[in-house]
């Protein structure tokens, strides 16, 4: 097994020969840019609904439908990191936005909440990636509680809760897996500028 910091080889950059020296996938990068060393607080991306967290070199395995992956290695030392995603959250609304035209710019999904209090019954279980076709993945969600009354701005609202219930259930898995309540997130990805 190769480090996470290491000299892999070298690429040719217009005829200067450039080591190609760290390798590390988005998540477990951006886990380490926000500083969630071992048992430091997790890091949520609320694009994809992603939640790692640092376990050090303890092999957390999930009871709670987790995965355990490589977080880094340095030094010949691997630390771990405890994974769950949903993969479809912040993106719901640009579902909303694209798909369904009900608003003009993401960041509009955050000031219907205020206009709309209550989803009246209306939820969104969002929209799972579930298998791939020729056309690129099939996602499947739902939109449940719709009656003669519902508006646009209660479907807005159903779509921006489900990214707060789908993010408790991720954490909530986590804290049953570690044993231990998580105080706080690090978060990043465009949801998280929604103010709602």
């Amino acid at each position: 097994m190769t480090d996470s910091s290491e000299i892999y080889g070298y690429t040719d950059l217009c005829g200067v020969q450039v080591p190609v020296a760290g390798i590390a996938g988005d998540q477990q990068a951006a886990l380490f840019g926000q500083g969630c060393f071992p048992k430091a607080k997790p890091k949520h991306l609320w694009y994809r609904l992603l939640l790692l967290m640092n376990t050090g070199d303890t092999i957390c395995r999930s009871k709670n439908g987790l995965l355990t992956t490589i977080a880094i290695s340095l030094n010949g030392k691997v630390e771990y990191a405890l994974e769950g995603g949903v993969f479809v959250g912040g993106a719901v609304i640009q579902w909303v936005r694209d798909g369904l035209r009900m608003i003009q710019e993401s960041r509009d999904s955050s000031i219907t909440p205020r206009r709309c209090r209550i989803t009246a019954g209306v939820y969104c279980s969002g929209l799972y990636r579930i298998g791939r076709t020729l056309l690129g993945y099939v996602r499947r969600g739902a939109i449940v509680g719709i009656t003669r009354g519902t508006t646009q701005n209660h479907i807005i609202r159903a779509a921006e809760e489900s990214i707060a219930y789908q993010s408790y259930d991720l954490v909530h898995a986590m804290e049953l897996d570690v044993g231990q309540p998580i105080t706080a997130l690090k978060v990043d990805g465009g949801a998280s500028r929604d103010q709602f």
